[in-house]
């Protein structure tokens, strides 16, 4: 949404007038500014320009300036507006203004994940989830224990990895698991939502034919309750991903949530990224093509060399143990029978 034009008040009176006495148009402007909060708009300019003073409307006699001209847009929409400006006018005591509005930049990415906690109630979700963990621990579990041990041990086991690392591979694969296994479930429910939706057109139709059908109209009864369902469901999700504690205390399915989410989401986009060399990208195509190279050389593979290190020097003072024959056969009696640790402990 751009809404644009000659206002004839100012939304922050300390910045944006000159040499006023009093609030211009008091009640107008408490209007503008709930208009701008139930829709999520900005004033362009001034996000842009956050301590400037420039006007657009000026009188000489008595002095009085104020920027009574300005754009309000979307907060959503920001990623794509760019250069506002205020130019002098022609045969006119208001200015210019302006803006440019790329279309062609408005490429997001995907955003942070969040994990859908209503996941939880799915008894199929939750047994996939519970066999991934045992197949993480079974790959970087010691060579010592025996496949059905880990799988049905509850005390702590020892792993090829630190404690951390291990960690942080359970959520890399838990993630993928689980967001694979949402798509599915979404696209089943969208599959679900619009063959409901055909049947739901077409037993409308036999109804304009049989009016007096009390079947078809039970049919259409149990269609239109099962989409409710449905949409329930999805709005369940908007609610989650909304963070909102009005969901806690009762609050109905609204609009409200619908735009918490999406200024949430905007509030986490990247509207501008400045490079290394200082330059400033705002178009989002590079700036998620600066963000993957700044990972991808983060994390790329890095020959070390040092050539100032005498490795012989440094393994003449590292002493190395081999285990006894004694202690190798202990090994072996420990991996063969995994219950006899808990015994000795005891």
């Amino acid at each position: 949404m751009i809404i644009c034009g000659d206002w004839n008040l100012t939304l922050n009176t300390e910045k944006d007038t000159f040499n006023y006495k009093h609030v211009n148009n008091p009640k107008a402007r408490l209007q503008a500014l709930k208009l701008c909060d139930e829709l999520d708009l900005v004033d362009v300019w001034r996000c842009s320009n956050e301590n400037k003073r420039i006007y657009t409307w000026a009188k000489s006699n008595p002095i009085k300036r104020a920027r009574l001209d300005f754009f309000l847009v979307s907060e959503n929409f920001m990623n794509v507006i760019s250069d506002p400006k205020i130019e002098s006018g022609y045969r006119t005591d208001h200015s210019i203004i302006s803006i440019s509005v790329n279309l062609s930049s408005n490429k997001r990415g995907r955003g942070y994940w969040k994990f859908n906690s209503s996941l939880l109630y799915d008894f199929k979700f939750v047994n996939m989830i519970k066999a991934e963990i045992y197949e993480i621990k079974q790959k970087y579990a010691a060579l010592v224990y025996e496949r059905e041990y880990v799988k049905n041990s509850q005390d702590k086991i020892e792993l090829t990895i630190d404690d951390q690392l291990f960690f942080e591979m359970l959520l890399l694969h838990l993630r993928a698991k689980i967001i694979a296994y949402a798509s599915y479930k979404k696209k089943n429910r969208v599959k679900q939502e619009k063959e409901i939706e055909e049947k739901i057109n077409l037993t409308k139709s036999l109804i304009e034919e049989n009016p007096n059908s009390q079947k078809l109209f039970e049919e259409i009864e149990i269609l239109n309750a099962k989409l409710v369902g449905i949409r329930n469901e999805k709005m369940t999700g908007v609610m989650i991903r909304s963070n909102a504690k009005w969901y806690e205390k009762g609050e109905k399915s609204s609009n409200y949530f619908a735009n918490l989410e999406k200024r949430n989401f905007t509030n986490k986009s990247i509207l501008e990224l400045e490079r290394n060399d200082g330059e400033t990208i705002k178009d989002q195509a590079k700036i998620l093509n600066e963000v993957k190279n700044f990972y991808q050389n983060l994390y790329e593979n890095k020959n070390m060399t040092n050539d100032n290190t005498n490795l012989s020097e440094l393994l003449n003072h590292c002493s190395f143990r081999k285990l006894t024959d004694l202690e190798k056969e202990g090994l072996d009696y420990t991996r063969r029978n995994p219950d006899s640790t808990k015994t000795n402990k005891k």
